[in-house]
């Protein structure tokens, strides 16, 4: 069983918590990425998590991995 779909799909979820107002801290370092960017990187990486669990489990599985 992988497990990159899943460390793939939490990241994702991460930066697309990032890219809300809401769930930044006050005091945003230079490392963070900007709104835009999270929520690109955010959808990319829930795309990427996607390909990778129809890659791992094939088609019936990985659509609902």
């Amino acid at each position: 069983m992988s497990l990159d779909p899943a460390f793939a799909g939490y990241a994702g979820m991460v930066c697309l918590a990032l890219a809300m107002k809401k769930h930044r801290q006050p005091p945003a370092g230079p490392f963070l990425p900007s709104l835009r960017v999270a929520a690109i990187l955010g959808w990319a990486l829930l795309a990427l998590s996607l390909v990778l669990a129809l890659r791992s489990f094939g088609g019936a599985q990985g659509r609902v991995a």
